[in-house]
This record gives C-alpha cells, sequence and structure tokens, in this order.
C-alpha cells in the first residue's frame, strides 16, 4: 500500500456511531497522538507544496521539545480563542528560512496549523486534507503572537478613552463649582470687609 495511503488509513477520525459524527476535544487528540506513536518517524511526499515532506513526529521530536513557552502559547496567545493543540509532524523541504515547519491540529474544529517561528498558519482545514491534498503555505490566513488580545486591547483603549473624557468632564465641572463658590465666598468677604471699614471709618471721624 502507498504510504499517503497507509497514513490515510491509519489518521482517519473516530467517529460516533450514533451520529455519524466525527468526535472532537480531548478523545481526537488522544486518538491523534496514539496514531502518532505508532507511526513517527514514517514520512511521505505532500502535494502541496512542492517538493515538500511531512514527517510523522511529536512534540518530543521537534526543536521545540523544551521551549515550553513557546509551545504553550500556540494555543493561547495566537488564536481568537484558547484551544488544545497537538503536534502530529513537521514539514520538510520548503523555502520557508526557519529551522522546522511543525504541523499541529486542534481539538474542537480539527483544523492544521503549521507554526514557522513567527506565526501559525492555518494550513488545511482537517488532517485527511493534509495527506490528500497537502498544505497551504504560506496560508492566507496567518496569527501573530499576542494577537488574541487584539479586541480586548482595543476594546480597553476605547474603554480608557471614554472613561478619561467622563473624568475629564466631571473635573471640570466640579472646578466651575468650586470656582462658582469660591467667587460668591470672596463676594461676601469683600462685603463684610466693605462693612467693617464703612464702621471703622464714622468712628474714627466722630
Amino acid at each position: 500500500m502507498h504510504v499517503i495511503e497507509t497514513l490515510l488509513s491509519i489518521f482517519q477520525p473516530p467517529f460516533n456511531s450514533a451520529s455519524l459524527t466525527c468526535d472532537a476535544g480531548s478523545n481526537y487528540l488522544q486518538w491523534v497522538s496514539h496514531a502518532v506513536s505508532k507511526w513517527k518517524h514514517r514520512r511521505c511526499i505532500l502535494n502541496n507544496p512542492a517538493g515538500t515532506v511531512l514527517k510523522i513526529a511529536e512534540l518530543g521530536d521537534t526543536i521545540y521539545r523544551d521551549e515550553k513557552k513557546v509551545v504553550n502559547g500556540w494555543g493561547k496567545f495566537y488564536l481568537p480563542d484558547i484551544v488544545n493543540m497537538q503536534v502530529f509532524g513537521v514539514v520538510e523541504g520548503t523555502s520557508c528560512p526557519c529551522d522546522e515547519l511543525v504541523l499541529m491540529t486542534r481539538e474542537d474544529n480539527k483544523q492544521v496549523y503549521v507554526y514557522d517561528g513567527e506565526e501559525l498558519h492555518l494550513v488545511a482545514s482537517n488532517l485527511r486534507q493534509v495527506f490528500e491534498e497537502g498544505i497551504e503555505y504560506p496560508a492566507s490566513k496567518t496569527y501573530y503572537r499576542g494577537e488574541a488580545f487584539k479586541d480586548m486591547v482595543r476594546s480597553n483603549l476605547q474603554f480608557v478613552i471614554v472613561l478619561g473624557k467622563r473624568l475629564d468632564q466631571e473635573h471640570r465641572t466640579r472646578v466651575t463649582a468650586r470656582k462658582s463658590r469660591f467667587l460668591d465666598n470672596l463676594r461676601t468677604i469683600e462685603q463684610k470687609i466693605g462693612g467693617c471699614f464703612c464702621v471703622f471709618s464714622s468712628l474714627r471721624f466722630k
């Protein structure tokens, strides 16, 4: 059997017999992990990009095996939602200047991503597409580290701007009110001083 056909037969997601839908979540990632453990180091030529080779590999077989912060960030700091990822291979033979392209799949929708040392690239909709059609790299959809927080930052910035304007208006209102009271008090003092001066003058020159 051809290598790709063999891998396709192995990398067939488990199906729920009741709903005939592919099981997602942690069961899916466990299945991927088991398949990778069984077939790691196998290689197959990808249909796209031309001349590239997929090597089945675990995280421990990649250059990121000791990069806990980098690995932890794949599912937390790039995509809009926090997801769990499972590494299943590396891509060799690309024009990418990075040392290694790491392939991973996410637990909820089984999409496939590549990490090239800087960005996550959405390269395939599922594992079958990877083995049958190859991957889209460079991808049309990429995610940079910290992109997950861009909407949060924008929202917080807008909140700060609105809050700043509100506080500024409240400050102006308080200053205006205090200024008005200060002027009233000043006039009262002036009137009292003026009255006292008149009384003093009348007593002095009698």
